[in-house]
């Protein structure tokens, strides 16, 4: 496991990394979002609609290439909250 995936481990347990396109999209939205990561093998319709949460935003957004771990495979957006 690299060291990337252990932070967004310990961000999740420690409740500030929710999970799901729809969560992503309102904290976006909201203004508390972070950092938006994308599976590297999410859809391309979750791709564009990830770029459009983030567009005008400073939220970047970038792709975890890592879609065989156990919780990538069920969420395709993450994101960290502030």
């Amino acid at each position: 496991m690299s060291r990337a995936l252990g932070y967004l481990g310990i961000a999740r347990r420690g409740g500030n990394l929710e999970l799901g396109e729809e969560n992503a999209k309102a904290l976006v939205k909201s203004g508390k979002a972070r950092l938006m990561c994308l599976a590297s093998d999410a859809s391309d319709g979750a791709k564009r609609r990830a770029e459009g949460y983030v567009f005008e935003t400073n939220v970047p957004l970038t792709v975890l290439n890592y879609p065989d771990t156990s919780w990538a495979k069920f969420y395709q957006t993450y994101v960290v909250e502030q």
